[in-house]
């Protein structure tokens, strides 16, 4: 064996350990900070369409890794408060906004329910990720329960058609 073919053997066994020490980690994982156990978790299918928001146009905010996981509809130019779901702990919950309508889910969006659940999405960039008519935008979502857990995430929110 040569010196050069020790080194790279040498080398090659060094990364194998190194990523076998790494965690596991997916990118949803990566996406969180607080809480170790409370996620937002995708909505299905079923969640979307039993939901029945009232709305225009909507907003949804996607984590890479776990996909979309709130979804809001609200009527154009008007104040009425838009809606919106979020899964958490298996259930979803549904949420109505502080403020007026789509108009107001644009750049930054706050809802709560009556169980005490309270969710905040704020956009962290002017620019899009992509372009079209209904670009993605980089943005963290925020929730509290109402026992006063934590979960924040960083994704996209989309807004339009």
């Amino acid at each position: 064996m040569t010196q050069s073919s020790l080194k790279i053997g040498v080398a090659a066994a060094c990364l194998v350990t190194v990523a076998a020490c790494a965690p596991d980690r997916t990118p949803s994982d990566e996406a969180y900070e607080g809480a170790d156990t409370l996620r937002i978790e995708a909505l299905t299918d079923a969640d979307r369409s039993s939901a029945n928001l009232r709305g225009e146009l909507g907003c949804s905010f996607t984590i890479e890794g776990t996909g979309t996981v709130l979804l809001a509809m609200g009527f154009v130019g008007d104040n009425t408060p838009a809606e919106a779901i979020v899964r958490v702990a298996g259930q979803v919950q549904r949420l109505s906004s502080d403020d007026g309508g789509y108009d107001d889910l644009l750049d930054d969006a706050e809802f709560e329910n009556a169980a005490g659940y309270e969710v905040e999405v704020e956009r962290t960039s002017d620019e899009p990720v992509g372009g079209g008519e209904s670009p993605p935008y980089p943005a963290r979502i925020s929730l509290e329960t109402p026992d006063g857990d934590e979960a924040n995430a960083d994704g996209l929110w989309t807004c339009g058609p």
